[in-house]
Order: structure tokens, then sequence, then C-alpha cells
């Protein structure tokens, strides 16, 4: 808003503007993919908003979802795959990964964990980790590593219910956190900067029979973004 300031001489009105300065907005999070879950015959998974599409491959179906469709892997090694790798790091930037899931009818002793989204590996120079430990009868873990070191967050809410339930993973400044159907567990922690050459993958971290962490359950909306605000909009963006 502004005022006008006025002040006479004999000759000469001279004019005085008072501007008031609002703050430009935070910049707006980059929505790297917001999958919907409905594949295509060929097993393509398209963005809803972004530009990356998700390829499916091993056993896989479509199923219903909370919304609309959702994947369900039957069977080891399955997975998902968003090809676009070095241009969707977070860096030391904030960023969101979350997903809407089910995890009914996992087999008991099917492995310690079930990658439900991630990118990076262990061992990578980054990773952004949701998993559920164990994957049978569990909860859902968030890790987050980079240059500076990782943390788990842990959250203590059984989702091997049948049931469908909301995960994030996320970054929000000096804050690392899982949120689990609206219950947030969150930490201060710097991982420094968080950056790989993997793609982002759902439901498992390898196509190789002999090196797998298999969802056996059903992803439907995921969504993956970088930059400010990451956060809040991922959460405005679930589900799809």
């Amino acid at each position: 808003m502004s005022s006008f300031l006025c002040r006479a001489t004999s000759t000469v009105l001279t004019v005085i503007v008072a501007v008031t300065l609002t703050p430009a907005p935070a910049e707006a999070a980059t929505v790297v993919g917001r999958w919907g879950m409905k594949a295509t015959g060929d097993g393509r998974v398209y963005s809803s908003v972004g530009t990356s599409t998700l390829a499916l491959s091993g056993e896989w179906q479509q199923v219903s979802g909370v919304v609309g469709g959702a994947v369900r892997f039957t069977a080891a090694p399955s997975t998902g795959v968003a090809p676009r790798t070095a241009d969707v790091n977070p860096g030391v930037g904030d960023f969101a990964m979350s997903l809407v899931f089910t995890s009914r009818d996992i087999p008991d002793g099917k492995g310690y964990s079930g990658n439900l989204v991630q990118k990076g590996r262990f061992g990578s120079p980054g990773q952004i980790k949701l998993q559920l430990v164990p994957a049978y009868n569990g909860s859902v873990n968030c890790r987050v590593a980079g240059r500076k070191g990782s943390r788990v967050l842990s959250s203590r809410i059984n989702v091997d219910d049948g049931r469908w339930h909301t995960a994030s993973c996320w970054r929000e400044g000096s804050r690392v956190g899982l949120t689990v159907d609206g219950s947030t567990t969150a930490a201060t922690f710097d991982p420094g900067t968080i950056s790989n050459n993997m793609a982002l993958r759902i439901g498992n971290k390898s196509k190789s029979a002999s090196w797998t962490d298999q969802h056996f359950g059903a992803n439907d909306c995921t969504v993956y973004l970088i930059g400010d605000n990451a956060r809040t909009r991922a959460a405005d963006l679930t589900p799809c």
C-alpha cells in the first residue's frame, strides 16, 4: 500500500511518495513427479505434474486405489523407475518424498525391509528413502543421507493392516522428518548435500533377483518435490 505526503510552497508543490514493500514470496518447490499410479498397458505411469515418467517392470497388477488406480507388486523383483537422475537431487535444499500405500498381504519372512520409494542406495553420496521395517507387521522408516552424515527416523504406527496409509520423508530448513498418517517425527539435523546419480524407484531397490527389498503391497499416489516449501506442497498434492 502506498501513502502520499504533500508539502506546498509559494511556487512548487512537492510530492513525496512513501512505498511499503511486501516481501517477495518464497519460490515454489519443483515437482519432479506426481504419479497417480494409473498404468498404461506397457507399464508406464505418467506424471500429472512434472515430466518424469515411471516405467514398471516385473510382476504387477492394476488395482483400485484411494482415488483412482494403484499398482500392486506381486513378485520379486518388481519395481517402477523414473529415469531422471542428477537434475532432480535436492542438494542442500528442501525436499519431500511422499506416497499413499497399503501393505496388505505381505508374506511373513519376506525380507527385513520393503522399499516404498527411494532415490539413491545405501552407500551412495546421498539417499532419500521410505521403507517398511520389518516388511511384515512393521512400520515406516525414513532415511536421509548426505555428505555430512545420515539419520533414520522411525514411526511407531503399524501399517501392516490392509488399510491405506500416507507417509512422507522430508527436509525443511534445519529439520528432517517423517510424517505417517499425520503423525510427525522430526529432528534438527544437517545431512549436507544430498546428491546421487540414481533414478528414483518405487517398490524395490533393484531389478536383480539376488538383491531385492520388495514391497509386497500397493503404491497409490507418489510425489517427489525439491526446493522451498516442498513439504507443504507435497501434502497439498497427496492424494493425487
